[in-house]
């Protein structure tokens, strides 16, 4: 008996009841495109690629600056799209405007939406912090300010080497803002697993940490970080943030230090630094790495309205997540799916929930004591 048959001999566990289908993010999609069911959907986004985006951008609020005139352009072979063009040629731009991240928290600061969670995190001590929209939004743009004044800019690629906390939002974002690329690392590679990656976009800076605990024991991620930015030549900044104060630097001469709290403080000063980057909807945002466990780790370029906006997509579509709901995907940033966490979540003005640690440590029961305590409602 195989594993299908096994399934199909199970009682179903649960169904949605008239009233949560009727209210589904799904249902009111298909309503605004005139299409009764699953089969009919599907069909529609198959034949149709070019009006099916468009719907899923209408649906999801998308606005570009300046509007594109064509969506999608397969002039040359449909293995050569060119997505979201527009005839005017401002500055070199031949594609629509968009920077993601106004679409991820600019648009939420109304007196609706800004004084709600963006995020709840928690660690294994217990720690929890919650930061609102609002909140969250000032981090970002102090973040921004602050690598600009450090002289990123526009094209930098920018490694992220941390577990889920707070910090790895704003700083996700903070790169995204000023038009630099984020190259998300996985918190817990070891220094060539994390070196081969930041060579390979040739990045100027890490952001890391001083470590983090799993299963009560304190990894210490500083030195490993260290020593992989130490085999990387075009890295000269490296900025830390501080879980535990006395985890101490090996401080490498040609490399610069910061604290990561003092790169949002000096962007304090000049908040105006701290604004969106005019890019455009085909300029790179991130760099998704492959697991390299058939040869060499493969970097994929995805730009500011290709993964961000499908992500969000799979969330309202896929979850059922709309604004307010509270999601958590147990993942880390170093995995396609925490960037999917945060781009989906925050373009769907819902609440991202993050436990930092092992999720059935001290007992199994760990996370759902975790969902149970924030009202968790996607897992």
């Amino acid at each position: 008996m195989n594993d299908a048959n096994l399934l199909e001999e199970q009682p179903i566990a649960w169904e949605p009841t008239p009233e949560i289908i009727e209210r589904a993010q799904l249902t009111r999609f298909m309503r605004q495109v005139g299409v009764a069911t699953w089969d009919e959907l599907y069909a529609f986004s198959i034949r149709d690629v070019e009006r099916f985006t468009e719907e899923v951008i209408k649906f999801l609020d998308i606005r570009f600056d300046p509007p594109y005139e064509k969506l999608l352009d397969v002039s040359n072979g449909i293995e050569f799209p060119k997505w979201f063009t527009t005839k005017a040629k401002t500055q070199n731009i031949s594609f629509a405007g968009l920077n993601i991240t106004e679409m991820c928290i600019d648009r939420w600061q109304t007196d609706e939406m800004k004084g709600l969670p963006a995020a709840i995190w928690e660690n294994e001590d217990g720690k929890i912090e919650i930061i609102t929209y609002s909140q969250l939004y000032e981090k970002i743009e102090q973040c921004a300010a602050g690598l600009r004044q450090n002289g990123f800019q526009k094209g930098d690629a920018i490694g992220i080497h941390l577990p889920m906390q707070i910090e790895t939002i704003t700083a996700l974002l903070a790169i995204g803002r000023i038009g630099a690329i984020a190259v998300p690392v996985f918190s817990g590679y070891g220094i060539e697993a994390i070196s081969s990656r930041l060579n390979a976009v040739e990045a100027k800076a890490l952001i890391t940490c001083d470590g983090f605990s799993r299963r009560g024991k304190f990894f210490n991620a500083l030195e490993i970080a260290e020593k992989a930015a130490s085999d990387c030549p075009t890295l000269k900044k490296l900025f830390i943030v501080r879980n535990k104060k006395d985890v101490v630097s090996c401080q490498l001469s040609a490399i610069s230090y910061s604290e990561f709290d003092e790169l949002c403080t000096a962007g304090k000063r000049d908040l105006a630094l701290g604004q969106a980057e005019r890019t455009t909807a085909e300029d790179p945002l991130i760099i998704l790495y492959t697991s390299g466990t058939t040869g060499k780790p493969k970097g994929i370029a995805h730009t500011h309205a290709s993964f961000p906006i499908k992500a969000a997509q799979d969330m309202a579509f896929g979850t059922d997540v709309g604004c307010g709901t509270r999601i958590c995907w147990y993942t880390d940033i170093g995995w396609m799916m925490g960037p999917w966490l945060i781009y989906g979540a925050l373009i769907n003005g819902a609440t991202i929930c993050i436990y930092d640690g092992a999720p059935d440590y001290p007992t199994p029961d760990r996370m759902w004591e975790f969902c149970a305590r924030h009202k968790v409602e996607v897992l």
